[in-house]
């Protein structure tokens, strides 16, 4: 049985209440509302008379209801096809782009029988082997890389600052393996005021350990090296190792730009330059040799005391000591530091002493300089030479300026830089003398016996003037760039590193290739919680026509031309990214690749120049190569039957279920007189009549136009009704709708299509055959459930519908009206409260709540409407308000407060800290504005929260055994409360949660 619909369920009481509220509103003067009073008994019978006809009004008939709502002109809703989006795939290597003509049909199901359910595009579709192979989202100098079809992202919002380092070659770094330093020196083009104009202090320091980078603190000071402006020190012992950049093979320092500076001119730089300092005692050598003549050379055991000269030092002979990666360095000064053992008596410093200090030149040993036990040597000679050892006598430093032609030479069979220092003169002490005894005799005394020095250990050092390095690589915004500053000139400067240019948030697309010409479009899926619903939309807008409101959204489309970027005229079907839907555009013909990020792409980016959203737009994937499908057959022109010229007449449609859209034609022969044509002009367009169609002459053929009912048709409007639920046409009378000419064959149905229902609602990726063959295309498929199918509607339906339409009428009276229409103005709305004060232009306060954010999983904060989401919900309620009340429509009032509490729980709760988190998360969501409340649809506005109320919540926390102390505080105000009490109109938030715990011990 069917159940009766009130069409309005207010009661005798009701009606009565309702008057007389409105009573001071509307008559202040009249203050008696005692039941003798005789107006009170004018609006008792008011009251009464209204619940009469609200009683009769219900009880009217069902068939009667079902005609009233036929002359309002309603009817039942027709079967809907289901649409979905089908991406075609071109073969891989497809040489160019090729068209797939609209009403291609694809299927989901195996081949091509009674069981596969028909899909048929919508429209042409060029196929581009383009394909979309990245997008970057950029806000000022932070940049997001998004996963493009992995995982849903922001429409707008870089948050990731950009990589940008130094890669600088620094073979001296080989020494940071030991007890060294190397400074690294920037100079600046611009004067240094302060530590925010030196760019040392927004580098962080990295090397190279073999399988990754290492970061190394960098300091302002070392050794004896005090700080200098733009200058730090990288000090070792470190693991450094070598790598191969570029094709570059070598020890590199990597610094990476910790963020960018206030003042970008600190950046600029005309040179850069490195040095070396030894803080330690230096290198070893990489051999030792003792010549002692005839050409015979002992190689010396460097891990043990050894002797320069082997026995008794004689004439001519030799000391060899190689260290390469010492002596190799050009233009450096080279010190040897010698340390003699402290167990052996040092030699006798012998006046007669000299040592000659040479080096190979290639053809022959050359001189650096001669030493003797006389006295220190300081700078001598061409070379500078200086000796603190005299002659090896003592432990010191030799140095002297490296010569220019030094060369290897093999001696002894290995072939090195050599150092060699050959005893030309005396020796090393006075041997024995002759002394006089009292007796005048003379004898010999071996006092003072020859000893050769003995060394613990030589060690090798080097100071060089900062050195340019051999390359520096900047890698700035994803591309990669070398620095050469070799030309010494301080003029002119070279700017390390890069900003942006783009001010406002920006997203960026890339395409691995050209476009095709013509027309192109991309597919933006959003996630469907930020979808802004339409309103009074019934049935999907499966024509898919260009969304136009007024949004206060600035959005720009640019696309590179090889020099600058142009604005790109775009059709916007997504509703400024408000909804899922197509972006078409016609290709430009300038366009052109472009470097960014890394890659030679052709690239559009999206300009967000003004405006906001009431949510960012979540893009869950782009697609290309993509159409609208719709779950039906298509049949150009069908023949539904001959007219009798009898009224009332019955066509039914042999194929089935049809579905709306098809036009009907009928042949008439002659042209209809004047008046007529406009009157089928005015309803049907320019195009509505044919002449001289099919294949014999004298054929007229009308476009007659569809109605729901003949209540408004005149004998002259060529009208008709179809009848969805049994497939068939009706014409009119003669008195309510023309009646066709009689003829043969004379009407028939174009575009005639047949399918819909809910059959057509198939899942993801099923639609996946070809029911047709076209070159070059690979294959197709539907990445989301086709959706909007729907069958015809019933009766109960529509009744209901009817109802709902009589009591609401679309407009906004009560409070009531207005939280609902707020509610089905944006799906972002999850609450509104239309407050009972007005504001001080006696405007309608409007409060409105919108949905969680997804990431705010802790409740940890109070959900506020953008500005846009408020826009978007006052713009909406502005035609549907009575006309001259103002409208404010405002974010919620919170009140925060917080909870202190000791909770005592039971003795089988082992993790505090999972227990506090559940309690304060129970909390949290018991009070919260959306999810809070007994009915868990958000706590009410204006509601006092008792001490109870949080002892009820505890409650049903596993692991609480009781609630020991309790205290409640009104954070705005600063105060302990013994309950929290927000105004009307407010809204508690908690803010803090504070809980000390302990275990019962029973």
């Amino acid at each position: 049985m069917i159940p009766n619909l009130n069409l309005d369920d207010r009661t005798y009481k009701d009606i009565l209440n309702e008057a007389l509220r409105l009573i001071p509103h509307y008559c202040p003067e009249w203050t008696n509302h005692n039941p003798s009073d005789p107006g009170m008994t004018l609006v008792e019978l008011f009251a009464w008379m209204t619940e009469m006809t609200i009683y009769r009004l219900n009880k009217v008939p069902e068939k009667t209801y079902l005609a009233l709502i036929d002359l309002l002109g309603l009817s039942l809703i027709p079967p809907q096809p289901s649409r979905a989006l089908v991406t075609f795939f071109p073969v891989e290597s497809c040489p160019e782009a090729f068209q797939v003509k609209g009403g291609f049909q694809v299927s989901a199901g195996k081949g091509a029988g009674d069981g596969s359910i028909i899909f048929e595009t919508v429209k042409d579709l060029t196929i581009s082997p383009a394909r979309l192979a990245s997008c970057y989202a950029v806000t000022r100098d932070k940049v997001s890389c998004r996963d493009l079809g992995i995982r849903p992202f922001p429409l707008f919002g870089g948050s990731e600052e950009i990589e940008r380092y130094l890669l600088v070659e620094a073979p001296q770094a080989e020494f940071l393996q030991g007890n060294n330093a190397l400074s690294i020196t920037f100079h600046s083009l611009n004067p240094v005021r302060s530590a925010g104009d030196e760019v040392v202090n927004f580098l962080n320091w990295e090397y190279w350990d073999g399988s990754r980078w290492i970061p190394v603190e960098a300091v302002g000071a070392s050794g004896n090296e005090r700080k200098q402006e733009n200058r730090v020190f990288l000090e070792g012992p470190l693991d450094i190792q070598r790598s191969d950049q570029e094709g570059r093979e070598s020890y590199w320092l990597r610094a990476v730009l910790a963020r960018m500076p206030d003042d970008p001119g600190c950046l600029e730089v005309t040179g850069v330059s490195l040095n070396l300092h030894f803080l330690g005692e230096g290198v070893n050598p990489d051999c030792c040799l003792s010549n002692t003549g005839n050409m015979v050379f002992e190689a010396l055991d460097l891990n043990a005391d050894f002797t320069p000269f082997a026995g008794v030092p004689k004439h001519n002979d030799i000391f060899y000591v190689a260290c390469d990666e010492i002596l190799e360095k050009t233009s450096a000064r080279i010190s040897v530091r010698f340390f003699l053992s402290d167990t052996v008596e040092p030699p006798a410093a012998n006046p007669s002493l000299v040592l000659k200090y040479e080096y190979w030149n290639g053809m022959d040993w050359v001189k650096i300089d001669d030493t003797t036990t006389q006295e220190d040597r300081h700078n001598q000679g061409q070379f500078r030479f200086t000796d603190k050892t005299r002659a090896l006598t003592r432990s010191g430093i030799v140095s002297f300026d490296r010569p220019d032609d030094m060369a290897a030479v093999e001696v002894s069979g290995t072939e090195c830089l050599w150092l060699r220092i050959r005893l030309v003169a005396g020796d090393f002490g006075k041997g024995g003398r002759h002394v006089q005894a009292e007796d005048g005799s003379w004898t010999w005394l071996f006092d003072d016996p020859v000893r050769s020095p003995v060394f613990t250990r030589i060690r090798f050092s080097y100071q060089a003037p900062p050195q340019v390095p051999d390359t520096v690589q900047v890698v700035d915004n994803y591309s990669r760039r070398s620095l050469s500053f070799a030309t010494g000139d301080a003029t002119t400067g070279v700017m390390l590193f890069s900003t942006r240019s783009e001010a406002q948030p920006m997203t960026y697309f890339g395409f691995d290739d050209s476009f095709p010409a013509g027309r192109y479009s991309l597919y933006f899926r959003l996630e469907e919680r930020h979808k802004i619903r339409p309103a009074g939309h019934n049935v999907p807008d499966l024509l898919d026509r260009p969304v136009s409101r007024n949004r206060g959204i600035g959005l720009v489309w640019q696309y590179w031309n090889g020099s600058a970027w142009q604005k790109l005229s775009v059709n916007d079907y997504t509703d400024s990214f408000h909804q899922s839907g197509f972006l078409e555009f016609s290709v430009p013909q300038d366009i052109a690749r472009k470097d960014e990020f890394g890659h030679s792409w052709y690239w559009l980016r999206l300009v967000f120049q003004s405006g906001s959203f009431e949510a960012m737009p979540v893009v869950e994937q782009v697609l290309t190569n993509s159409v609208y499908a719709l779950n039906q057959r298509t049949y150009p022109s069908e023949t539904i039957g001959s007219s009798s010229g009898s009224p009332d007449q019955v066509f039914e449609i042999l194929r089935k279920p049809i579905l709306s859209g098809f036009e009907v034609y009928v042949n008439e022969s002659t042209v209809p007189p004047a008046g007529e044509i406009d009157l089928i002009r005015s309803e049907e367009g320019d195009d509505a009549i044919r002449e001289g169609g099919g294949t014999t002459s004298g054929q007229v053929w009308i476009r007659y136009h569809e109605v729901d009912n003949f209540y408004a048709s005149t004998p002259k409007s060529r009208h008709y009704i179809v009848d969805y639920r049994n497939n068939r046409i009706h014409f009119g009378d003669g008195h309510r709708g023309m009646i066709p000419p009689r003829g043969k064959h004379n009407i028939r149905a174009e575009r005639l299509c047949v399918g819909g229902g809910v059959r057509g609602n198939v899942g993801g990726h099923t639609i996946r055959t070809l029911r047709e063959s076209v070159p070059f295309l690979a294959g197709c498929n539907n990445n989301f459930p086709a959706e909007g199918g729907s069958d015809l509607e019933s009766l109960e339906s529509l009744k209901k519908r009817a109802s709902g339409l009589f009591k609401s009428l679309n407009r906004a009276v009560t409070a009531e009206d207005y939280e609902w229409l707020a509610r089905e103005a944006s799906a972002s709305v999850a609450r509104a409260k239309c407050l009972p004060r007005c504001g001080p232009r006696g405007e309608v306060l409007l409060v409105i709540v919108p949905e969680a954010d997804p990431g705010d999983e802790d409740y940890l904060e109070p959900p506020v409407p953008t500005a846009e989401l408020r826009r978007r919900v006052k713009e909406f309620l502005e035609p549907r308000k009575l006309v001259g009340t103002g409208l404010r429509v405002d974010s919620p009032v919170y009140r925060m407060f917080g909870v202190v509490m000791k909770v005592a729980y039971r003795r089988d709760v082992v993790e505090f800290q999972v227990a506090r988190k559940a309690i304060e998360t129970a909390l949290r969501k018991a009070f919260h504005p959306l999810c809070g409340g007994a009915d868990k649809t958000g706590w009410p506005f204006g509601v006092a929260i008792q001490k109870d109320d949080i002892a009820r919540v505890l409650e049903s926390v596993d692991g609480v055994h009781h609630l020991e102390e309790l205290s409640l505080s009104d954070l705005d105000s600063g105060v302990a409360v013994e309950r929290f009490l927000p105004a009307d109109g407010e809204l508690p938030f908690l803010q803090n949660v504070r809980i000390e715990d302990r275990k019962v011990q029973f």
